[in-house]
């Protein structure tokens, strides 16, 4: 899925900057244009996935308060979860 950028100040959309393959060609054009100009932010989304443009990519998303789906947790504490185990 490609990343769409776009230059906002104080939440107001201000232009679209294009679509990009990754967070780091997003940053690569945005620095070299110099798209990081006092009072503007640079967003990036995909999908519902968020970054505001600071030094590096600081993730925005609104969902970073959902809990995580059970097989995340899983992960998270070192456990496998798998459908078809090897015993019965």
């Amino acid at each position: 899925m490609k990343i769409s950028m776009c230059l906002e100040k104080e939440g107001t959309f201000l232009s679209h900057l294009g679509f990009y393959k990754s967070l780091d060609d997003a940053k690569e054009q945005a620095e070299s244009i110099g798209m990081l100009t006092e009072g503007c932010e640079v967003i990036a989304y995909q999908g519902e996935k968020m970054w505001l443009l600071t030094n590096d990519w600081e993730d925005i998303s609104e969902d970073n308060d959902k809990q995580p789906d059970w097989q995340q947790e899983w992960e998270d504490f070192g456990e496998t979860y798998d459908d078809e185990p090897n015993y019965i």
